[in-house]
């Protein structure tokens, strides 16, 4: 092939059959080319950036999301002790209610063992004081507590 020459002023080997016009217009098309693929390169490489913030952006989404039902949980958890504080409450008021009276009673014994000077009304009162302090209101805790914790409903007579 003879045709085929060094063309030192372009630095390349193209056949001369190929103008000088030509020859501009492969370099055109080469580095327009060339910048395509760049561009190209730069978008996906910027696609990449957008599909990383997309999923930082789906992982913050669940978190949220994460934090609002737990958010919703303590909630629930805090209205359920609200609850059992008022059964709780009115539970012990009532089984107390009939006690502060007869505690009171012992007391108004030995105020009045006192002034009579009468140590056996003072050893009595102290003895029935004592003996309602000490009982339990309740014969059977665990199984009014597993009442409370089931939730069922607690009634006072």
């Amino acid at each position: 092939m003879k045709n085929v020459q060094n063309n030192n002023t372009q630095g390349s080997m193209l056949p001369k059959i190929f103008n000088q016009d030509d020859i501009k217009t492969f370099e055109t098309l080469k580095s327009a080319t060339e910048d395509m693929l760049k561009l190209r390169q730069e978008t996906t490489n910027q696609l990449g950036k957008v599909s990383e913030i997309t999923g930082n952006l789906a992982t913050i989404s669940q978190s949220a999301a994460v934090i609002r039902q737990s958010d919703n949980n303590v909630y629930i958890m805090s209205q359920k002790i609200a609850a059992d504080k008022e059964k709780w409450h009115d539970m012990l008021t009532h089984i107390f209610s009939g006690r502060d009276k007869a505690i009171d009673k012992f007391i108004d014994l030995i105020d009045g063992g006192v002034k009579s000077n009468n140590n056996e009304m003072i050893l009595k009162a102290m003895d029935g004081l004592s003996t309602i302090v000490a009982s339990s209101p309740w014969p059977d805790f665990s199984s009014f507590n597993k009442l409370i914790d089931s939730g069922g409903e607690i009634e006072l007579f």
